[in-house]
């Protein structure tokens, strides 16, 4: 599929001029730099041994939210497909 992706000049374009692998990459990019901040914050206050800002443990409460709710969703995706007998991507 990569390949017919290639050959055809890239990702389709939307309405605005913009790809969804270029939205999908940059929400991974915004999430992975949230949790290296929260993970790294936390961590840190913990060998200083000092409590976490309040902003600090609700935005990693919420990334740990959106992990856990990805994470249960791609799995009943991924059983849906193997009951279903289609053939996933996974």
């Amino acid at each position: 599929m990569v390949n017919d992706i290639e050959a055809a000049g890239g990702w389709p374009l939307d309405l605005y001029g913009t790809s969804e692998a270029g939205m999908i990459e940059a929400v991974a990019l915004t999430y992975g730099m949230l949790l290296s901040f929260v993970l790294s914050g936390a961590s840190r206050n913990r060998k200083l041994a000092r409590p976490n800002p309040p902003m600090l443990e609700y935005v990693g409460y919420v990334l740990f939210g959106v992990t856990a709710t990805a994470a249960v969703a791609l799995a009943v995706y991924a059983g849906w497909g193997v009951i279903d007998g289609a053939v996933t991507a996974v």
